[in-house]
């Protein structure tokens, strides 16, 4: 954020997206990160299903990711106590396997979310592109919470 406002690519093999600092503030409350995360701030995604959040229920305030569409910090996983760390933690992610050249960046996808239409916890495909479906942010935010009302209601009933 010292040199750009917001950026996307890949960080090794990992895809990262950081949103806009004047994007944080809406995109979180578009997402109901208070309702359905309470003590998150969402900052980016995997360009997929997961968001980055800074997780501030904990005492370092680490940097976590989960699903979009989950049940909460029980499913998360850590990345980092501080930005530097989550960087250096997606760069050498997968340092142990066989170097992969980097698929390019499609222009067309770039500032995109990819949602699967039926998301894989409700068994949805996660490889048959006709699942998939390209959207903004605010687009995302809207199924995104949709799906999070329709999980919560199954999990109160089970």
């Amino acid at each position: 954020m010292l040199t750009s406002n917001g950026l996307e690519g890949f960080c090794g093999e990992e895809y990262l997206s950081l949103w806009k600092i004047e994007d944080i503030p809406p995109l979180n409350k578009a997402y109901e990160v208070n309702t359905f995360t309470p003590g998150l701030v969402y900052f980016g995604s995997d360009g997929g299903g997961g968001a980055y959040a800074f997780n501030y229920c904990a005492s370092e305030i680490p940097i976590i990711r989960l699903e979009f569409i989950s049940l909460g910090l029980e499913e998360a996983e850590m990345c980092g106590y501080d930005f530097f760390a989550f960087l250096d933690n997606l760069y050498n992610k997968h340092s142990d396997s066989s170097a992969q050249e980097k698929p390019a960046v499609n222009p067309e996808l770039q500032g995109k979310i990819i949602h699967e239409i039926q998301p894989i916890r409700f068994s949805g495909s996660p490889t048959d592109l006709s699942n998939k479906v390209a959207l903004t942010p605010y687009e995302h935010s809207k199924v995104v919470v949709w799906w999070q009302k329709l999980l919560r209601e199954i999990a109160s009933k089970t």
